[in-house]
C-alpha cells in the first residue's frame, strides 16, 4: 500500500517549495528524492527529526523556534514567522535548494511561515496565499480547507501584518 500523500508542492509561491508534516521526512528518500533541505518550525525550537533528515541524506536541516506554545501574542507570532521566512528565503533563493518546510502536522506553524515568506519575498497577498495553500493541500494531501491554517490567531496576525515587521 503506498504511503498517504504527505507533501504539498507549492510552485506558485516558489518552484522548489514543499509543505508537509514531520512524517513527510520519512518518505523523502523514496518518494521525494529531489528534496535537498528541510526546515522545521518547531514549537520548542528543536526539530525531533534532525537525525532522520541527516540519515536520509538531506544536505541541510534547519529549524526555527516558533515560541507559540506559551503565548498567542501577535508580536511573537510575527517574529517567528519572519525568522522562518528569512530561513526559507536563504534555502530557496540563496542556496538554491528544494525545501520541505514542516512542523508537527504541516497545518499551522509551517503554513504561517510559508505565508510570511510569500508576503515578504514573493510580493504575494496574504489571503490569496492562504487560499492557494488551502487549495493545494486539499488537492495533494486531501486535507480539508478548514484544517490548513486552522489557528485563527496566526491567520489574523499574518493578514494584519501587511509587509511591515512590527
Amino acid at each position: 500500500m503506498p504511503p498517504p500523500p504527505l507533501i504539498t508542492h507549492l510552485p506558485d509561491i516558489h518552484p522548489k517549495l514543499y509543505l508537509g508534516s514531520r512524517r513527510a521526512v520519512d518518505y523523502i528518500q523514496t518518494e521525494f528524492p529531489h528534496i535537498e533541505a528541510s526546515m522545521c518550525v518547531a514549537s520548542n525550537g528543536t526539530c525531533d527529526y534532525t537525525r532522520e533528515c541527516q540519515e536520509k541524506g538531506l544536505q541541510k536541516c534547519e529549524s526555527v523556534h516558533a515560541r507559540d506554545q506559551t503565548t498567542s501574542d501577535p508580536n511573537t507570532i510575527l517574529a517567528f514567522t519572519t525568522d522562518a521566512a528569512n530561513q526559507i528565503n536563504d534555502l530557496l533563493d540563496v542556496q538554491k535548494k528544494n525545501v520541505l518546510v514542516h512542523c508537527r502536522a504541516g497545518r499551522n506553524r509551517s503554513v504561517a511561515s510559508i505565508v510570511r515568506y510569500a508576503m515578504l519575498f514573493q510580493q504575494m497577498k496574504g489571503q490569496e496565499t492562504i487560499n492557494y495553500i488551502r487549495e493545494q493541500n486539499f488537492k495533494q494531501r486531501k486535507m480539508p480547507h478548514n484544517k490548513t491554517l486552522s489557528n485563527q490567531t496566526f491567520e489574523i496576525v499574518l493578514l494584519n501584518s501587511g509587509k511591515g515587521i512590527h
